[in-house]
């Protein structure tokens, strides 16, 4: 049986993560800032895409700063908006 390797992924992301899945506010600031988490809808709608399978932590990492991706990956239902994405415009 082959094993499986685990992907690294920025602690940031790990710490939101398994903020998420313990259902815990997250204790990074960082981690609430590079993924917009600006009120208790958007904490809810990251962990109903988690819960549901529909984002990884792997597919979380690549999401990191990016407003319009997690908008989009939680199903649009709250607007997520982070400091990289005025970067990501230019």
């Amino acid at each position: 049986m082959a094993k499986r390797q685990k992907t690294a992924v920025r602690p940031a992301t790990h710490t939101l993560f398994t903020a998420l899945l313990l259902d815990v506010w997250p204790d990074s600031p960082s981690s609430t800032t590079d993924f917009g988490i600006a009120s208790q809808e958007h904490y809810a709608a990251l962990q109903a895409a988690v819960a549901s399978g529909a984002i990884s932590e792997e597919r979380l990492d690549e999401l990191l700063g990016d407003g319009p991706g997690l908008t989009k990956a939680c199903g649009g239902s709250v607007i997520f908006s982070t400091p990289w994405d005025a970067m990501r415009e230019r």
